[in-house]
């Protein structure tokens, strides 16, 4: 019987970025006069330019909200970002996901209006709850380190114990090699998502860039180097703030901060 192989494409060492931080809220942008609109991305410029131009959407980006095919493959943001992206620095594939999800949200306002209503299941009760929030009062968290490298997506940490390590945050093209990834050896039943995202992720450790080594060595942080790294990683990078920080249940009282749902109805508030 012929033994299925992990496609090492996948986890091949690419792109390169780093980042600091920097709370600011999103702003429903002005229009210029063709209909369209500058955003300045959470990125700050760090890796590539610090703006794009997007336009306003239209019953032909709704089209896209709808397709089946995109939907069923999942693709229905990459295709939302290729079709309102008029000049972008690079290519949407290479956005760091914050970035996408910042012009996403930004369309979204602009087409629908900042309020959103989605269907909270409490984390204690599981009581089903509707809110309504405001997405155009949402805190972003900007890239505030310096790349190892100026312009390049790489940067770097030291842990506690001495460890040098280069990291990139995620990018779109990251993210689909990785749920490409995922999917493949989840059917082999080889998945470890904490290594696997950690080895997506890193460039090296110490100096090891041998994609076989670093495997290796990843394989054998120490779980608190291992929680260190991602928890720097993911403290310092660019994105969103989807937490709703004033959820109180209805049915049961618990009244802690909770990740606000993105829903079907993200995009179509009146369906």
């Amino acid at each position: 019987m012929e033994k299925k192989k992990v496609d090492l494409d996948l986890v091949s060492d690419k792109p390169k970025e780093d980042v600091e931080i920097k709370t600011v809220e999103i702003v429903v942008p002005s229009m210029v006069g063709d209909g369209s609109y500058h955003l300045d991305l959470p990125s700050d410029g760090k890796i590539y330019g610090k703006t794009v131009k997007v336009k306003a959407m239209t019953a032909k980006e709704e089209d896209i909200l709808s397709n089946p095919q995109y939907l069923k493959k999942k693709t229905v943001f990459d295709e939302l970002i290729k079709a309102v992206l008029i000049d972008s620095p690079v290519h949407y594939k290479e956005l760091l996901i914050g970035d996408r999800d910042f012009i996403i949200f930004n369309a979204r306002i602009d087409a629908y209006g900042p309020e959103y209503e989605a269907k909270l299941s409490c984390p204690q009760c599981s009581a089903l709850n509707e809110v309504k929030f405001d997405i155009g009062g949402m805190n972003i968290q900007e890239l505030k380190i310096n790349p190892y490298v100026e312009g390049d997506n790489l940067f770097e940490m030291t842990t506690i114990s001495g460890k040098t390590v280069l990291f990139r945050f995620w990018t779109v093209e990251m993210q689909n090699r990785f749920s490409a990834y995922i999917k493949q050896t989840a059917k082999l039943k080889t998945t470890g998502l904490v290594t696997s995202r950690l080895f997506f992720q890193l460039h090296s450790i110490d100096g090891v860039e041998d994609r076989a080594e670093l495997r290796t060595l990843i394989e054998e942080l120490k779980s608190s180097e291992s929680r260190e790294i991602r928890k720097y990683i993911n403290d310092h990078t660019p994105h969103v703030d989807l937490t709703l920080h004033d959820f109180d249940c209805t049915e049961c009282g618990y009244d802690q901060e909770v990740d606000l749902p993105l829903g079907e109805n993200f995009f179509w508030p009146d369906l």
